[in-house]
């Protein structure tokens, strides 16, 4: 197994181990992954204390600042969109 085969194993591994929540995008598409409520995290260049959200990205799902999700009943804004090579997204949200 190529090593990038065994980072998405290992991202899915987590994904489905620790997500705590479901976002609904604006298109309708829901995918489960992990909500981080604000602390300060490094955003690319920026440190923000902005809630986060890291998922695995589905192929039919695009993500750029300005779209809208939901998470339980609270509606969101993406302010920053952070993604690494094996699938794996995380988004800055704003309220």
């Amino acid at each position: 197994m190529a090593f990038d085969d065994l980072e998405v194993a290992a991202n899915s591994a987590v994904i489905g181990a620790l997500a705590n929540a479901e976002a609904v995008f604006g298109g309708g598409v829901s995918v489960r992954g992990i909500f981080e409520a604000p602390g300060v995290r490094a955003l690319g260049a920026v440190n923000a204390a902005v809630p986060t959200f890291t998922f695995i990205k589905p192929e039919t799902l695009d993500v750029a600042r300005g779209d809208t999700l939901s998470i339980g009943t609270k509606l969101y804004m993406v302010s920053a969109v952070e993604a690494d090579d094996a699938g794996l997204l995380t988004i800055g949200l704003s309220a």
